[in-house]
């Protein structure tokens, strides 16, 4: 008798922790989600989609989908992997019968990162694509501690519960931006080129990124789909932090897959049009810049694959005359 009050006590005590637990658990999962609203939109638009924009976070801030002639829709998302990648636009390929191009975003690090672990758990609920060797067990029991853990699960809730600020995004709203800050520092440049370096010095060396590449090409190739290689801008004093080792073993794959598969790369790089304000941080291009270079890449597609008529705009800066030997083996 003593016991069973016990233990009675203990589960009145308990309960209340217990239900926070449950009710946040709920919240996590019912709560709104990049990836989920994502995932919708494409599904919404699949049938419609004739150009797919497929990367990481310098694809999803770079190229805006309503700028682009043909209905495109922009699948990239930060630190997306070219495995995720992928398997993403494999899986719905079936889904997107009048697609007809796929930008692959083909970029510094992009042969040296198969993908992020703090997002895989996001690609298995929502996609249900799994990178091998992760289990997610844990993560779906609870969200709580092993897809968050409890201090960022309350910064969560407290942030979608809390007034929105009045905040500039600098993304958006550029122009009341301070470049100088964020975006020439050499400070942030300097921590910006390290983390890219400590990924490229984790990886084990080999070629497996390449060749999965190699089959996303030769995949979409087989379902009558282009693939189009696009190497993003970058400012000056960020490309001057690279190390050139890798710009060197990254042109020699981007020659060697241009050549064997005949897909054309857009390469921005070091395209000097683009200026500190087009930038809203060392690496990534605000609304201004991604307006200019989705206008850019829509102009390429259209003039390289001849899908409009000549006209002065198209005749300023015809890219047949940068393209022309792509063009001509594409052709």
């Amino acid at each position: 008798m003593v016991m069973k009050s016990y233990l009675v006590r203990i589960l009145l005590f308990i309960s209340p922790l217990l239900l926070l637990l449950i009710g946040t658990e709920i919240y996590l999962r019912q709560r709104p989600s990049n990836f989920k609203d994502k995932k919708e939109q494409f599904l919404e638009k699949t049938g419609s989609i004739e150009i797919l924009i497929t990367g990481s976070s310098h694809a999803q801030n770079g190229l805006i989908a309503d700028q682009f002639t043909l209905p495109a829709y922009n699948l990239a998302f930060g630190s997306q992997s070219l495995y995720f990648d992928k398997r993403i636009t494999e899986q719905y390929l079936p889904q997107m019968p009048r697609l007809k191009y796929v930008l692959i975003a083909l970029e510094y690090m992009s042969l040296y990162s198969e993908h992020d672990e703090n997002r895989d758990f996001f690609y298995h609920a929502y996609y249900g694509i799994d990178f091998p060797g992760r289990s997610f067990w844990k993560e779906s029991l609870s969200q709580t501690f092993f897809v968050y853990d409890p201090r960022e699960t309350v910064h969560l809730i407290v942030d979608d519960w809390k007034p929105a600020g009045k905040s500039v995004d600098p993304w958006t709203a550029p122009d009341h931006f301070d470049y100088e800050k964020e975006v020439l520092s050499p400070e942030k440049n300097r921590t910006r080129a390290e983390v890219f370096q400590r990924v490229i010095e984790a990886w084990q060396g080999d070629d497996r990124v390449l060749k999965d590449l190699e089959s996303f090409i030769a995949d979409l190739q087989a379902h009558n789909v282009t693939p189009i290689l696009i190497n993003f801008p970058c400012p000056p004093t960020l490309r001057s932090l690279h190390d050139p080792k890798i710009l060197a073993a990254n042109q020699q794959a981007i020659d060697y897959l241009t050549t064997k598969y005949n897909i054309l790369y857009l390469d921005y790089w070091d395209d000097d049009s683009f200026t500190t304000f087009d930038y809203f941080d060392p690496d990534h291009l605000n609304v201004h810049g991604a307006e200019k270079l989705s206008l850019k890449v829509n102009k390429a597609i259209m003039d390289c694959f001849g899908l409009c008529p000549r006209n002065d705009e198209y005749e300023a800066t015809s890219l047949r005359a940068v393209y022309g030997e792509a063009i001509q083996k594409i052709q």
